[in-house]
């Protein structure tokens, strides 16, 4: 079973099943490999860098506290989503890259898990992130034309 993010574990699996919500069906055996490919690839990094990912997750699962009353660990997939899309558009940019830098980790971990193929569990259409949030429509980058 996995070490490093052990003391972080349930507040990880809370950040996983709010930005890939196909994570809320995982068994046992997916979530360790899961968390085995996300800890290979931050074995590769600095220590210093392992360090401050632990604090970062331990940061969110507090910060949630006075945005929604109760840690992260504690709230519904749809008040952990409300969480994170705070987070991510918060004016301090270490929290919206922190933010980011956690889905990235959790990202890989789910899409390139070995059993399914590296499709992930309900990989394909439907395979889970936080939903895009509703904004004005700006002009369309890849055609040239104004959405």
């Amino acid at each position: 079973m996995s070490t490093l993010l052990a003391p972080v574990r349930p507040t990880f699996r809370a950040l996983a099943e709010a930005m890939v919500p196909a994570t809320q069906h995982y068994g046992a055996a997916e979530w360790a490999e899961m968390e085995a490919m996300v800890e290979t690839a931050l074995g590769a990094r600095p220590r210093a860098l392992q360090q401050q990912l632990l604090t970062f997750v331990r940061v969110v699962n507090l910060l949630a506290v006075p945005l929604s009353g109760r840690t992260l660990v504690a709230l519904r997939a749809a008040a952990r989503e409300r969480v994170l899309h705070r987070l991510e558009r918060a004016p301090v940019a270490l929290l919206r890259r922190g933010v980011w830098g956690v889905r990235t980790l959790i990202f890989m971990g789910h899409y390139a898990r070995v059993r399914d193929g590296g499709r992930g569990r309900g990989g394909g259409e439907g395979g889970g992130g936080l939903p895009p949030e509703k904004t004005e429509a700006g002009p369309s980058l890849r055609s040239g034309r104004r959405a």
